[in-house]
């Protein structure tokens, strides 16, 4: 609440890459514990933020992980950015990224580096970060998963304690407790680069030398919006319920609100879903594929006292917690302006 982070791509040429991408990122900082927002200071690291969950800010200390590309030559060897290099003659091979995690401080004016962590698995790209007071979370991904546990208490002195790796990758952390986190991704065969499906995972953290995964809940053919958007992702502590949308490809399309019970002890297990068929009935042919270029899926499930609200594009449905089959009210929603007349006619069968 003390301060705002604006991350910036910097396009300039000393952020170099030979296909035109931005290799550093420009940070600046606002104070916001006055009675108006005033600039504090700006700094540039190397490397790119995956999304906001990249950026932190503890006691005027900023912290932020990157992944960097290192471009190779046919060699293996590192090459250093320069605006005349001749990339387009076959000199550049491939690109390395490594991820790191580092701490800037305001010295002046000017966000300057106050220590950074090693390289964290070089080859692999950050997935999802998570800040947690004075540790930060980090998945990177290539073919296996690994999570890191970084102690950032002394930012001149961060240290990776420990890392645990399993198959696939998680693209959002949520923490059940001081020591557990709730983790949704994808789960992937790391020999055959099979996607089996999106998992559901718990890891106890709370001794961050060793950390291990406790429980995982895979749904075959299954993505969810909670994979990319956190604001999909709805935990209820109270309740023990998470609620996130679904959508499965097994033999027919369906969209729904699936609630998994959620536990440290007891794990992962299906409580039961909220489908919005009757939205989008009109948009599946006779062998379960979805066609129309409106797309009244699910979105967002909400829980109030003891009832779950699904909601869609296409309507928004009511159920109590303790009977998900029986729906107690529906609200057909008109399809917006923002679909109408730009997709053109939809098609029927």
């Amino acid at each position: 609440h003390e301060a705002l982070i604006i991350a910036q791509a910097d396009w300039q040429w000393n952020g170099w890459s030979p296909w035109g991408g931005a290799v550093s990122t420009r940070l600046h900082r606002f104070d916001l514990s006055g009675a108006s927002t005033s600039y504090a200071a700006s700094g540039r690291v190397t490397g790119q933020l995956l999304n906001q969950f990249s950026l932190d800010e503890s006691d005027g200390v900023v912290r932020v992980a990157v992944t960097e590309d290192r471009w190779l030559d046919a060699q293996g060897n590192v090459i250093e950015p320069n605006e005349d290099q001749p990339w387009g003659d076959g000199t550049l091979v491939s690109a390395s990224p490594v991820s790191r995690v580092l701490t800037l401080g305001d010295a002046a004016g000017k966000l300057s580096e106050l220590g950074r962590s090693h390289d964290l698995a070089p080859g692999e790209r950050i997935f999802s970060t998570r800040y947690v007071g004075d540790t930060a979370y980090v998945v990177t991904f290539r073919q296996i998963d690994p999570l890191f546990v970084v102690d950032l208490s002394d930012p001149a002195d961060i240290v990776v304690q420990g890392e645990v790796e399993i198959p696939g990758f998680s693209t959002y952390m949520h923490p059940l407790d001081a020591g557990h986190l709730l983790t949704i991704g994808r789960d992937i065969d790391p020999v055959t680069q099979q996607d089996n499906g999106m998992a559901l995972q718990i890891f106890d953290v709370s001794n961050p030398d060793a950390p291990v995964r406790t429980h995982v809940y895979t749904v075959p053919g299954a993505y969810s919006q909670a994979q990319y958007d956190h604001l999909a992702f709805n935990f209820d502590a109270r309740l023990g319920l998470l609620a996130i949308p679904v959508d499965t490809y097994a033999t027919t399309f369906d969209s729904t609100l699936a609630l998994f019970s959620v536990s440290v002890a007891g794990g992962i297990a299906p409580a039961g879903s909220s489908s919005h068929s009757s939205f989008y009935s009109g948009c599946v042919d006779g062998v379960g594929d979805y066609y129309c270029s409106y797309s009244p899926t699910v979105r967002r499930g909400l829980f109030i006292e003891d009832f779950v609200y699904t909601i869609s594009l296409g309507g928004v449905t009511v159920h109590a917690l303790t009977d998900l089959t029986s729906t107690l009210a529906t609200v057909n929603l008109p399809e917006p302006q923002w679909y109408s007349g730009y997709y053109g006619e939809v098609r029927t069968f």
